[in-house]
């Protein structure tokens, strides 16, 4: 557990090189509006709003782009280890290893990730290499760098804009990318209009509840 603790205050953190990389990555703020803004677990498209509060878009461990639903759930499912000390859940969907993602196992920490969630959001070759001596993306921070920066300058770009008071221009989604589809018309449903809230204020594991598909 105190391995699982060193990397959950890990990623709380952002170290100063991480900030510098956002800076260069971001020269301009606006230019996340130009990035794919989708759920990094599910896929569905989040977009740009200033209605978006950092509890409906932040994965409550990686700080990278999730929705509301994928968040919620996160909340409310414990992650506990098996005999050999390491995960049973992948750190990034909280899915058990399954024939067609099956888990990935650091190995210098308990963590563990499903193929999928790497194949999603990690460069291709990520699953190619390293097999049996694999380093996870917590261990390795830097190959989350610009996952996390994404939400870190969506965050800035909404916060800016409401201290402008740009509610008018930003009624609509500003995000270009599905632009043509209907799915740019919903909004994220906010985690306070969700069943109820953790029992123990904890942000990244908490005891079960069973939540509808």
């Amino acid at each position: 557990q105190r391995a699982v603790l060193q990397n959950i205050q890990k990623l709380s953190a952002t170290s100063k090189e991480e900030e510098k990389f956002r800076r260069r990555a971001y020269s301009s703020i606006s230019l996340v509006l130009r990035k794919r803004l989708h759920c990094t677990i599910c896929d569905a498209h989040i977009g740009a709003y200033l209605g978006l509060k950092d509890m409906d878009i932040e994965h409550p461990l990686l700080k990278v782009l999730a929705c509301s639903k994928c968040t919620l759930k996160y909340h409310y499912l414990d992650f506990p280890l098996n005999v050999d000390g390491r995960d049973i859940r992948c750190r990034w969907c909280t899915n058990s290893s399954k024939e067609e993602s099956p888990l990935r196992y650091c190995n210098y920490c308990p963590f563990a990730f499903c193929e999928m969630c790497i194949y999603r959001n990690l460069p291709l070759d990520e699953l190619a290499s390293n097999k049996n001596n694999w380093i996870c993306f917590v261990c390795n921070v830097k190959d989350l760098w610009p996952s996390r920066a994404v939400l870190w300058a969506l965050r800035v770009l909404i916060d800016t804009n409401l201290a402008l008071k740009e509610e008018k221009k930003w009624s609509t989604d500003q995000s270009t990318c599905c632009k043509n589809k209907v799915s740019k018309q919903r909004r994220i449903v906010p985690m306070s209009q969700g069943v109820g809230q953790p029992t123990n204020g904890h942000n990244v594991a908490v005891r079960a509840a069973v939540l509808p598909n």
